[in-house]
């Protein structure tokens, strides 16, 4: 019978470390970012190396899981010593709050895993403010795993670092309804120029 998370996650003290590989749930395969997840899981038998693989192939390395649920996600980044994500904002500012420090690998538009370059400018940005390490190949990844490992930072210190850096999530969503309501109300204007 095969573990499940919460099972998985129990039996963490027979591990050197716990390893969350996340791919999201974008509709388009990364199965490069797998790859890195089950040589990463290969090289590092004493790591217990859980791997969300979404829409892309399953794992033959890890545990791999299509989705974690909600629960698992929030237990999984209290207790995992390391996040390896795909560059959406999303995972990589929770694990962020939470005092991760997260090492994200963007998805590529030019190799058909996402349909632009947002997650390669979020990563950058990031990575900009001391937040996450952003690696775009395996031996990069290789680099900023052992750099994340090696660092001495207290999760509760980071957290703190990172919720100073970042506006709370209420001020953030604020703004992006601000920048909508001007983009729609510069979209009418522009009608009402053409039409007079």
């Amino acid at each position: 019978m095969t573990e499940n998370v919460l099972q998985l996650i129990a039996r963490k003290s027979e591990y050197d470390q716990l390893v969350v590989f996340m791919v999201g749930t974008h509709h388009l395969a990364f199965d490069r970012f797998i790859g890195y997840a089950e040589a990463y899981s290969t090289e590092h038998p004493n790591s217990l190396v859980l791997i969300q693989y979404g829409s892309s192939r399953a794992p033959r390395a890890g545990h791999g899981f299509a989705f974690f649920t909600k629960e698992e996600s929030k237990i999984l980044s209290q207790k995992a010593d390391l996040l390896v994500a795909h560059g959406g904002p999303s995972i990589m500012m929770e694990w962020a709050r939470e005092g991760h420090y997260p090492v994200c690998v963007p998805r590529n538009p030019k190799l058909g895993e996402h349909i632009d370059e947002h997650q390669m400018v979020f990563c950058e940005m990031m990575q900009n403010r001391g937040l996450t390490i952003t690696a775009h190949n395996e031996e990069e990844l290789k680099i900023a795993i052992q750099h994340v490992l090696a660092d001495q930072m207290p999760r509760s210190e980071r957290a703190r670092r990172c919720n100073q850096l970042l506006p709370p999530v209420t001020i953030s969503a604020s703004r992006v309804g601000e920048l909508a309501n001007a983009l729609i109300q510069a979209g009418r204007d522009r009608l009402r120029q053409t039409k007079s």
